[in-house]
């Protein structure tokens, strides 16, 4: 079988699992060997087409698919809309702003506008991270029923799922959510969404070390980055919500 069938055939797997693949649940879909499968997506794994969870080995799509597909987000260019404005929030408050959309279990970076600053948040585009366990992730998730979001929270350590709940209700009563030192200690992230037909869309969150960027610097953020993320989602969506919570909530 040529190599680029075999690559579609697992990459749709992978996409169509509706939780993170095994290799042997890959294999049974496809009806490829388990060893030719095992041995093909650890190779789509090393080019960024898979991501290959160290704590489970098992995968969901790559960086790299995700940074491929971004141009074809049903016509609506969140990037070139919104990189100016992240731009603005970055010369304010000189620490990184980043744009993320949820793609099954992963936050991925779209937008990256980094700090100025040595000592920064990196998050280069295209970077997949679990969606549970950041304010960005909470954002992405304040309106996810509560069976979907009880499933999501299974990727966390089990003393960490009560707080990343109450940050989630937060997100979605405020709009806006700050954490600190969630999925990278000693990092805190302040995040708020855009809104696509009621929807979160995408959610835009401003990022730093915590030993400058704490939690009085972050809520200092707060009015300004609603308001970036409140005018990407009226050029967006032709609409101009009311900052402070999430439609439909």
């Amino acid at each position: 079988m040529p190599s680029l069938d075999r690559l579609i055939m697992i990459l749709d797997a992978v996409s169509a699992s509706p939780h993170p693949a095994s290799a042997a649940e890959v294999a049974e879909t496809t009806g490829l060997s388990i060893s030719t499968v095992s041995r093909l997506m650890i190779e789509f794994a090393e080019a960024g087409l898979l991501h290959r969870s160290e704590r489970d080995r098992r995968y969901t799509l790559g960086p790299k698919i995700y940074a491929l597909s971004r141009a074809a987000e049903s016509g609506l260019d969140l990037e070139s809309i919104g990189r100016p404005l992240l731009e603005r929030l970055r010369d304010t408050f000189g620490e990184t702003v980043s744009m993320h959309v949820l793609r099954g279990r992963q936050r991925v970076c779209v937008v990256e506008v980094p700090s100025p600053q040595p000592l920064r948040r990196v998050i280069p585009v295209g970077t997949a991270e679990p969606v549970a366990g950041s304010a960005t992730g909470a954002v992405l998730l304040a309106d996810t029923p509560a069976e979907e979001l009880a499933d999501l929270l299974e990727d966390l350590p089990a003393e960490r799922r009560d707080w990343f709940r109450d940050l989630v209700g937060q997100a979605s009563r405020n709009g806006w959510v700050i954490a600190e030192s969630g999925w990278i200690p000693d990092l805190t992230g302040v995040s708020a969404p855009i809104l696509v037909g009621k929807k979160v869309r995408a959610a835009v969150s401003i990022s730093g070390p915590s030993s400058r960027f704490d939690r009085i610097r972050a809520e200092a953020c707060v009015e300004a980055l609603v308001q970036v993320t409140t005018e990407i989602t009226a050029r967006v969506d032709g609409s101009t919500p009311a900052p402070g919570a999430l439609s439909g909530q």
